[in-house]
């Protein structure tokens, strides 16, 4: 009986240490800035491709347990404008992404999805129709996410590589059909109002759900790494590629290459 209690007491004790080790909560704000190279085709505008260089910024909060990682990222980038001709435009987008990831028992990958909110809006100016000055695409949409890590040894020093990358499955498109910026049920007879009376519900229920075949929003990044001051922060250097596209009579694709420092902060 004795012995019996003694292993039902070593049995509690080693889960309740397990319990606490997947409790057990990291908390990390990691701050990403940098140039990209942006290829865009918007042919609500045009028909020819057009390239930008650009910059982007992005905040993300970050929570790591011992099986999972819980990653909240806000990012914004625009296009830089040269010097002002005949027609410019001003590209920007701004997403809200939520992932959450899983480690396999390898430890070196980590697998999930993802949801996020996001927006690409154009601008035209120069010579223009003030009828079409601004294209947009909103999306809310939910994929797969995955994220790989590998420790490299260089002398006394101590590099992390990380890749990561995303795929949509399903996602709720808003976009508009035609050459002007209204939505198309706005457009339907009996519903147009030149006051633009009702035009935010036809917005919002305009959207159209796709999935492969008609939007894509392809992210992949690669990354090195350092332990940096006493609080073992990361400072990085990190290079993407993402590409964006939605099918319709105006379809729109967006092709962009980024660098990015990374600084990554141990709340």
């Amino acid at each position: 009986m004795k012995y019996t209690f003694k292993i039902l007491c070593l049995l509690l004790s080693s889960y309740v240490t397990l319990i606490a080790q997947e409790n057990e909560k990291q908390k990390y704000i990691i701050l990403e800035a940098g140039l990209n190279h942006q290829t865009i085709l918007e042919n609500r505008f045009t028909t020819n491709a057009n390239n930008y260089l650009g910059f982007h910024t992005c905040i993300n909060l970050e929570t790591v347990k011992a099986n999972a990682i819980n990653n909240m990222a806000f990012h914004f980038s625009k296009n830089i404008l040269s010097d002002k001709d005949f027609t410019y435009f001003s590209h920007l987008n701004w997403s809200v992404r939520y992932t959450q990831l899983r480690r396999l028992p390898s430890k070196k990958w980590k697998i999930g999805g993802y949801i996020d909110q996001g927006n690409a809006m154009s601008f035209s100016g120069g010579s223009w129709s003030d009828n079409n000055v601004v294209s947009y695409t909103f999306w809310l949409g939910t994929g797969v996410a995955i994220q790989g890590t590998k420790t490299v040894h260089l002398g006394d020093k101590d590099f992390l590589l990380d890749f990561a990358g995303s795929v949509p499955l399903l996602s709720y498109v808003i976009r508009p059909a035609h050459a002007h910026p209204y939505p198309e049920t706005f457009l339907r007879d009996g519903t147009f109002d030149f006051t633009q009376k009702g035009m935010w519900k036809s917005f919002f229920t305009s959207g159209k759900w796709r999935t492969l075949d008609s939007f894509m929003n392809f992210k992949a990044r690669a990354g090195v790494v350092v332990p940096s001051g006493k609080k073992v922060n990361q400072l990085g250097i990190h290079y993407a590629w993402e590409y964006l596209h939605v099918g319709n009579d105006r379809p729109v694709w967006q092709a962009q290459y980024r660098l990015s420092l990374t600084y990554k902060i141990s709340r």
